[in-house]
C-alpha cells in the first residue's frame, strides 16, 4: 500500500509543476541520479520519503490522526505528522509548492486548508522564560541560521523532529538542528527547545524540554541524506594467516621467500645511468 503513496507524491509534484517537466518520466528522473537500479529492500518507508524530499529539494507533509486518551481534553482526535522536513522549510528554499496530504483509513486526501499538526505532544509556549531571559521566536531563528546577535550566560540547544513523537522518546535528542554556544561559558545551565514548523514552513511552535543527558551537536549531519538506490550492504569476512604474510622487516623483492623465483636476463632491461 506504501508504494501507492509514493506514486501519488510523484503524481502530486508532477501535476501542481507541468510547466517544469514534460512528463512524470522528468520527476523520476531527478531520483535516479547514479546507474545502480539494485533498489535498497530493507529501506523503509520513511526513509524513502525523507530521500525524496531531501533529492527533489520540495516540502512534504504527510499528516495522519491520532486518538487523544486525556478525558479532559475537548477533541478525541488531533492532526499529528506522520512525515515533514524541519529544515528545508526553515533552512532552505524549495524548488516547488510544498505537497500536504493526509491519510486516513489508507486513503489519501490533498489538504488546502491550514491545519495545524502537532509534532511533540507538549504545549507550545509563545515565548520561552529561561534564567531572566526572554527566548523568542526570533532569537530562536537566529540561532538556527547561525546569525544570533544577542549573548546569553547559558547554552542553547534547538531540537526537532520529521514525525510526531512523545516527550519522553529516546530519539528526541538525536535531531538537534542549531545550538548556541556562549563565548565564555561560566556554568552548565542548557536550555532545551524543541520547535514544530507549521505546514507552508513560515512560522513555527516552541516546545522547552526537560533534558538532563549531554548532547554533542553534529553540524555537519543536518542535510544529511543517503542515498537508497546503493543496494544492500554485503560484508565479505576478511581472514589473514600470519603464517602466510610476509615479514614486514624486509623488502619484498629482499624477502627470503622471493629467492624461489628466477632473476630477470641480465639484458632485458636497459640501465639509464648509461645513457646519461
Amino acid at each position: 500500500m506504501f508504494s501507492v503513496y509514493l506514486d501519488g507524491i510523484v503524481h502530486l509534484l508532477y501535476t501542481s509543476n507541468q510547466h517544469k517537466f514534460q512528463n512524470c518520466d522528468d520527476v523520476m528522473r531527478l531520483l535516479n541520479i547514479t546507474p545502480r537500479i539494485t533498489p535498497n529492500s530493507k529501506a523503509d518507508p520513511y526513509s524513502t520519503i525523507k530521500f525524496i524530499s531531501w533529492q527533489i529539494n520540495v516540502s512534504i507533509n504527510i499528516v495522519g490522526i491520532r486518538g487523544i486518551k486525556c478525558p479532559t481534553h475537548s477533541h478525541r482526535n488531533m492532526f499529528v505528522y506522520t512525515f515533514q522536513n524541519t529544515c528545508l522549510k526553515l533552512l532552505r528554499k524549495c524548488d516547488y509548492p510544498p505537497i500536504n496530504i493526509l491519510i486516513y483509513k489508507q486513503k489519501i486526501y490533498i489538504i488546502n486548508i491550514n491545519l495545524l499538526p502537532k509534532l511533540i505532544n507538549i504545549q507550545d509556549q509563545k515565548n520561552i522564560n529561561f534564567r531572566n531571559k526572554l527566548i523568542t521566536h526570533d532569537i530562536v531563528s537566529q540561532i538556527i541560521d547561525n546569525r544570533l546577535q544577542v549573548a546569553f550566560d547559558f547554552k542553547i540547544n534547538i531540537y526537532t523532529s520529521y514525525a510526531y513523537l512523545q516527550k519522553n522518546s529516546k530519539s528526541l535528542v538525536s535531531n538537534m538542528i542549531g545550538q548556541y554556544l556562549p563565548d565564555e561559558l561560566e556554568n552548565d545551565y542548557v536550555l532545551h527547545i524543541f520547535i514544530s514548523p507549521s505546514l507552508d514552513g513560515d512560522s513555527f511552535f516552541m516546545h522547552q524540554l526537560d533534558i538532563t543527558t549531554s548532547v554533542v551537536f553534529q553540524e555537519k549531519s543536518i542535510f544529511a541524506n543517503t542515498h537508497l538506490s546503493e543496494g544492500n550492504k554485503i560484508s565479505f569476512p576478511r581472514k589473514t594467516d600470519p603464517d602466510k604474510s610476509l615479514n614486514n622487516l624486509h623488502c619484498v623483492c629482499d624477502h627470503p621467500k622471493t629467492e624461489k623465483f628466477f632473476p630477470p636476463p641480465p639484458h632485458k632491461f636497459k640501465n639509464l645511468g648509461n645513457l646519461i
